[in-house]
């Protein structure tokens, strides 16, 4: 997915369709969409491209808790 809008936009859409999935989470450095199944069942992810995270070049990112902090920076249900 090219950004944080279209995965929205996606995630909307699955809603509307009666879709079942994971909701938008905020990953380490983009956004995703988990848990979606295709016709045969198989699991699908959504990545976006865009990042929200920009690093230097050579720094190391570190995340502890992915879950924790992906809560803390996950939006509100509608």
């Amino acid at each position: 997915m090219p950004d944080s809008a279209a995965i929205q936009a996606l995630a909307a859409r699955l809603e509307g369709l009666g879709e079942a999935h994971g909701g938008v989470w905020r990953g380490l450095r983009g956004w995703l969409l988990p848990l979606v199944h295709d016709p045969d069942g198989h699991e699908v992810r959504f990545y976006t491209v865009e990042e929200h995270t920009l690093s230097e070049p050579g720094q190391v990112m570190r995340m502890v808790d992915p879950q924790e902090s992906a809560e803390q920076v996950r939006p509100a249900a509608p």
